[in-house]
This record gives structure tokens, sequence and C-alpha cells, in this order.
């Protein structure tokens, strides 16, 4: 008999991380009912980031614009006088069709106004996860829900900001109290623009063509300026600052902030360490594991933390990269994608390809 601690990060786009621990515990009961199973559900900052810092009770509905301004209820957290809110609800991939993705459109506008909601009941303190977004627009969107005014060169104001219209920005109306604290759970910690910033990095997947990498880096970094016109802080070049399609500058640059590791957060909460102690094995995942998960993501900071207490880590990842650095964290590593399974059918159908990679696995 083993014993597993089970702690997948989501399948972005395709599973949850609850999904995928449900599955690998199924298949290792199927292997043998004697082992013992710890699930955990693990976040870096985006999906299942909410979920992994509350309970039920504390978490409430509210309505707000999704990525494409259409309104959808969201979800959001109160704990211990905390609002915690996960930027995925508002303005996340999962929310999207592959057609519907666009990020020279998409918004942050509904993460703003989780955030007046917030000042509203009169909370002093905010922890937001900013991973998994569909959004490259700077944090304008948000910027706007909390009273900031986006003009075009014409001098038209901008209900929902895109970051090719804009010209100037007034925030003189943007109320945000000096009381207010807002801790950042992120894992990235690209710079706002350039070759390692926001645009060039992350905006492929988000679905923009790299024809437009370079028009549209320049817009963003037309907005930081702005910003750091607007704050008079240097804040393009923070570590952070191109997390989530900018947004992370626009928090750094009007709030007054924290920057944490949002999988170090979630560790954390879900006492990892101390159910670390009674596995043999802990298994952990993620979409796709390549040499940035080495950067501070969720599967890179549990295998970090099992390696440091001398137990095994296997990871089930939907593609693997990198396999012989990965191979220095990970005892044991497999992926989805196979000449048995395509990528088509592994996006089309996760939950069976899922299932066919854990019976190729020998649990003991």
């Amino acid at each position: 008999m083993s014993h597993y601690l089970v702690v997948p990060d989501s399948f972005k786009g395709t599973l949850s991380s609850q999904e995928v621990a449900n599955l690998i515990e199924q298949e290792i009961i199927k292997q043998n009912p004697q082992h013992e199973v710890k699930r955990m559900i693990m976040s870096d900052g985006g999906e299942g980031f909410l979920e992994a810092m509350t309970s039920e009770e504390e978490r409430f509905h509210h309505t707000v614009l999704n990525p494409i301004a259409e309104p959808i209820e969201v979800m959001y957290g109160i704990k211990d006088g905390k609002m915690i809110i996960e930027m995925a609800q508002c303005a996340g991939l999962m929310l999207l069709s592959v057609e519907q993705l666009n990020p020279k459109i998409t918004t942050t506008y509904g993460v703003g106004q989780l955030i007046h909601l917030a000042i509203e009941k009169g909370l002093s303190e905010i922890v937001i996860g900013i991973g998994g977004s569909a959004t490259n627009d700077g944090g304008t969107g948000m910027l706007a829900a909390l009273g900031a005014k986006f003009y075009n060169a014409q001098g038209e104001k901008l209900e929902i900001p895109k970051l090719h219209d804009i010209d100037t920005v007034d925030t003189h109306q943007m109320h945000i109290p000096t009381e207010l604290h807002v801790t950042i759970a992120s894992d990235v910690t690209n710079p706002l623009c350039g070759e390692q910033g926001a645009t060039h990095v992350f905006s492929e997947q988000k679905g923009l063509s790299k024809e437009d990498f370079e028009e549209y880096d320049a817009y963003m970094n037309h907005v930081g300026r702005l910003y750091e016109s607007k704050t008079k802080k240097s804040v393009m070049n923070e570590q952070g600052a191109g997390a989530a399609g900018g947004i992370g500058a626009a928090l750094l640059a009007f709030f007054n902030t924290t920057m944490v590791s949002g999988a170090e957060l979630v560790l954390k909460e879900q006492q990892f360490e101390q159910h670390l102690q009674q596995a043999d094995w802990v298994i952990t995942g993620e979409g796709k594991t390549d040499r940035q998960t080495l950067e501070g993501k969720a599967p890179f900071q549990i295998a970090y933390q099992t390696k440091l207490k001398n137990k095994k880590t296997m990871l089930i990842s939907g593609k693997v990269e990198n396999k012989d650095m990965l191979a220095i964290y990970f005892d044991e590593i497999y992926e989805i994608i196979t000449k048995e399974i395509t990528m088509e059918e592994a996006l089309n159908r996760p939950q069976k390809s899922l299932q066919k990679c854990l019976q190729q696995i020998s649990f003991q």
C-alpha cells in the first residue's frame, strides 16, 4: 500500500484541478483499492484559485462583464475580512470558445467591477489571483470600471478601452482608498513590454497572431508610460508587470500592492507541508509543462518542496517539453499527447484522453 498526494493544477481550458485530481484518484484506487489518496485543489493564481483559497460558505455571487463585455455571474470570496478574487472568473480563457479568443478586444472590466464591490463593502484587503486570462489590455478595462476615463486621439471617451484606441487617460475620478492593500498572487515575473513582455510571451495563446506582436507591444508600451506619468511610479520593468496581459502593471501603478507567488500562497492555504509528511508519492501536472514551469509555476513549487523532504514526484501533463531539465525535479514524467493521442483528441475529449494516459501508468 502507498500513500499518494494528488495536487494537479488545472489543464487550462479543458479540465479543472479538481476534475484532474478525481480522475487520477479513480485510476489509483482501481489499480489497488488499498492505496490511500489525498486530493488537493491547486492553482498558481489562475483557474481554481478561489476554490483553493476559500470554503463554499465563504463564496458569493456577483454579476460583472466577461472578457467580451457580456454580463456573467461570477463568484468571489470573503475570508478573514479580505476579498478573494480569481481573475479567471471574470476574464479567463475558460470563458471563451476558440473562435471568441481575440486579445485585441477582450477586457478586464469585470475584474474592476469586483474590486469596486470590495471598496463599496469597505474592505481594506484584496487578494487577487491573476493567472489564466484571455486578455492583453494592460488592465485598462479594470481601471475603467474603477472610474478612469480613457480617450482616443479624437478626444472621444472609450467606455471599454482597447489598447489600439487609447491616446490619453484621466484618472481624477478614480477613487481608490489609500488604506486599500492588494496582494497579487501570480507566478509570472515578466516585464510589461519587450521580447519577454506580456504581448510577446503570452498573447499568442490568447489568439493574437505573431504578425501583430510588435504593433500591440507598442500600444502596451504607450499605456505603460501613461501609467508611469500619472502615478510617478516606475512599474513597466517591475517583476510581474506583464502578468495576465499587463494587469500586473496597472495594479502595481495604482494600488498599494504586495506581489507573492500564487502557488506558494495556495500550498500554504492547503497545508501542503503537513500532508506531504504522510505521502510516498506526490502527483502533479498541468496542461503544458516546459522550461517556463521551472520559473515558479505550481508543478515546480510542488516538486521543489517535495524534493526537500526526499519524497518522489510524478508529473502528468497534457504536453511536456524540455524533459531533461524537468527530470531534475520530477522522478517520473508522463504526457497525454503521444502518437496514440493527438492534440485535437486531447482538447476535444480531455477526460477520456487523460484516462487513457493514466491506464498506462503503474501506481505501485
